[in-house]
C-alpha cells in the first residue's frame, strides 16, 4: 500500500515542501460519463479544424469556437492550464540545467549547448490547417535529427560535425493576423543554412513559398545570457496576448473579452517534446533527506498562500542557483549529482535500460557511476 511522503523540491526560484499521498482512485462511472461527452466535442471540434477550403484561418476558429461554447459556455481561449504551465517549466528547466552543467567553453561547438530556434511561415495568410502546419513541423524536426552538422567557422563551412539534434522542446503560437510560428530549444549547434534548406524543403512540400527569412538560429550559454531559465521559459510558456494588450494592466485586461485579449489559440497540439524528457523532474528529497534542504530555506522567503491552500504546502522563494553557493558541499553536490544523473539519462544509457525507469525518483535512488557508460558527452 502506498504510504504517505514527505517531499522536498528545489525549483529555480523557489523550494515546495508538501506531503505526497496515495494515488486517488476515482468513479470509473464519472469518468466514462466526462469522457464520452469530451470526446462528442471533440469530434465536432475536429471537423470544424479539419476544414480545408477555407480563405480566412480565424474564420475556420471563429466556427471552431462556437461549437466549444455551445458545449461549455464559454469561449475556447486555447490558454495553458497552471497544472499544464508548471509542467512545461519542469521539464524545459531540468533539460535546461543539464545541458548547462555540463556545458565547457573550452569543447567550442562539438558538444551539447543550447540553441532557441523560430520558424515562420513564408506568407501572411495561412492556407493550411492548424493540424497540417503543426505535422509539418514534428516531421521537419524529425527530419533534422537525422542530418550531418557541420560547424561553420568565420562565415565558412567546415568539416567539422557538432552533435545531431537528440532532445528538444517546441512550442507553437500565432501572429497577430493568426499565422502559426514555432519556438525550438534544441541541445546542439544548429547549422543556419542547413536548418533553412530543411525548412524551406518542409514549407514547400505545404504549399508556401521559400524565403531567407523563415528561420531565425540563436546560440545560449551562460557567458551570453545571465539567465538561461527565464530567458525560455518566457518563449515556451507566454499567454499569446495581442500587442495592444502586452502593456496593459491586469485590472484593465480583465475587462477585455476573450477575443479582444487573445491571440488565435492554435486548433491543435501546441507544444511537444522528445519522449525521454517527459521523465525529467526537479532535485527531489524524500523524508529522511529534507534536512539537507533546510539550510537553504534560512536564506529565502516564505511565501504567503491562499486561504484555499492545504497547510501540508510551504513555499519559499529565492534563487536557488545563487543560494545553493551559500550552502554546505554535500548539498551542493547532491543536486550536481542529479543533474549529471539527467544528463546521462538523456545520452548516455541505453534504450533498455531507459524502458526500466518509470520516473526520476528510481534515478535518483540509483548510483550515478551505475548509470554512466564510457561515451563522451556529446
Amino acid at each position: 500500500m502506498e504510504q504517505i511522503l514527505d517531499v522536498a523540491i528545489i525549483k529555480p526560484h523557489s523550494i515546495v515542501y508538501y506531503k505526497k499521498f496515495p494515488s486517488k482512485k476515482y468513479n470509473q462511472t464519472s469518468k466514462e460519463n466526462l469522457r464520452q461527452s469530451k470526446t462528442a466535442l471533440l469530434k465536432t471540434c475536429k471537423r470544424i479544424a479539419d476544414f480545408k477550403n477555407f480563405d480566412n484561418i480565424n474564420n475556420v476558429f471563429m466556427a471552431y469556437n462556437e461549437a466549444y461554447k455551445a458545449n461549455f459556455k464559454k469561449d475556447y481561449d486555447g490558454l495553458l492550464s497552471k497544472t499544464l504551465q508548471n509542467k512545461i517549466q519542469k521539464i524545459c528547466s531540468v533539460f535546461v540545467n543539464s545541458v548547462l552543467k555540463n556545458y565547457n567553453p573550452n569543447f567550442g561547438l562539438q558538444q551539447r549547448l543550447l540553441t532557441l530556434s523560430t520558424f515562420t511561415l513564408t506568407s501572411d495568410k495561412q492556407h493550411t490547417t492548424d493540424k497540417e502546419t503543426v505535422k509539418a513541423f514534428v516531421d521537419f524536426i524529425d527530419h533534422l535529427k537525422k542530418v550531418d552538422n557541420f560547424i561553420i567557422e568565420n562565415g565558412k563551412l567546415t568539416d567539422k560535425k557538432a552533435p545531431r539534434l537528440k532532445n528538444y522542446f517546441w512550442r507553437a503560437e500565432t501572429t497577430e493576423n493568426g499565422v502559426i510560428h514555432f519556438h525550438l530549444i534544441s541541445d546542439c549547434f544548429l547549422n543556419m543554412y542547413m536548418v533553412k534548406r530543411l525548412w524551406n524543403l518542409q514549407l514547400k512540400k505545404i504549399g508556401y513559398k521559400e524565403a531567407d527569412n523563415s528561420v531565425r538560429v540563436e546560440s545560449l550559454n551562460k557567458e551570453k545570457i545571465n539567465d538561461v531559465h527565464a530567458y525560455l521559459l518566457k518563449y515556451m510558456t507566454k499567454q499569446p496576448l495581442r500587442d495592444k494588450c502586452k502593456k496593459m494592466f491586469k485590472e484593465d485586461l480583465d475587462k477585455l473579452s476573450t477575443f479582444e485579449k487573445y491571440r488565435r489559440p492554435v486548433m491543435y497540439k501546441s507544444w511537444g517534446c522528445s519522449r525521454d524528457m517527459r521523465k525529467l523532474d526537479f532535485p527531489t528529497f524524500y523524508e529522511n533527506e529534507i534536512y539537507f534542504v533546510d539550510e537553504m530555506r534560512q536564506h529565502m522567503t516564505p511565501v504567503e498562500l491562499p486561504e484555499t491552500a492545504p497547510d501540508f504546502i510551504k513555499v519559499f522563494k529565492g534563487k536557488t542557483r545563487n543560494i545553493l553557493k551559500q550552502c554546505s558541499y554535500k548539498l551542493q553536490s547532491w543536486v550536481k549529482d542529479h543533474y549529471k544523473k539527467v544528463y546521462s539519462y538523456l545520452y548516455e544509457i541505453s534504450k533498455e535500460i531507459k524502458e526500466t525507469i518509470s520516473d526520476f525518483k528510481q534515478i535518483h535512488k540509483i548510483q550515478y557511476h551505475q548509470l554512466q557508460i564510457n561515451f563522451p558527452h556529446v
